[in-house]
């Protein structure tokens, strides 16, 4: 029987965010994936880690006027799922790889339905002239739109593993007393 802990082992020595649980049999039963080992943490785990002790120290930025060729190559280059978006108003949001899916896809997530029919119309016209990833379209174009979840890097981690499955999310900032944003 694989554990909780060796499960946590599996995903940073292979770097993958889910293992299918196979049966003695042979079948597969499911999957565990790193929201099931969140949910887990945050109603089993009674250390006193803050957040500060876990959190990764290297964050990737872009700005909004950014060509998504550019951000995607800075994703690439740094190898992460994400990155931080900084606007001309300071305000902190995110890409992530599956922003990137969305839009290829047509997908948007937008909160107006009119600001979600022009995006949408202008993603299509990208793709049908192959320029998804080119020149035309921006890091605003794409980054979400939901509010950046922030924690306290003096938050627990166990608050901090309730915080991302409830509000779904893999990762949140960390900011300091001070409200800047020190890590992601």
């Amino acid at each position: 029987m694989t554990t909780i802990k060796n499960c946590a082992k599996i995903f940073i020595a292979k770097a993958v965010s889910s293992l299918a649980i196979k049966h003695e049999s042979g079948h597969i039963d499911g999957i565990f994936t790193k929201t099931d080992m969140m949910r887990f943490f945050s109603t089993n785990y009674n250390d006193d880690s803050k957040v500060s002790e876990y959190m990764t120290k290297d964050v990737v930025f872009t700005h909004q006027e950014e060509p998504l060729y550019k951000v995607i190559r800075k994703m690439l280059n740094h190898r992460v799922p994400r990155i931080v978006v900084t606007t001309d108003d300071n305000a902190l949001k995110i890409i992530t790889m599956g922003d990137f899916f969305r839009a290829a896809f047509g997908i948007d997530n937008s909160f107006n339905v009119e600001e979600r029919a022009s995006k949408l119309e202008k993603m299509r016209e990208n793709v049908n002239n192959k320029l998804l990833i080119g020149n035309k379209t921006l890091a605003k174009d794409i980054m979400s739109r939901k509010p950046f979840i922030t924690v306290k890097s003096s938050d627990s981690l166990k608050s901090a593993c309730k915080i991302m499955p409830s509000e779904y999310v893999d990762a949140v900032g960390v900011i300091d007393n001070n409200q800047k944003l020190v890590i992601f």
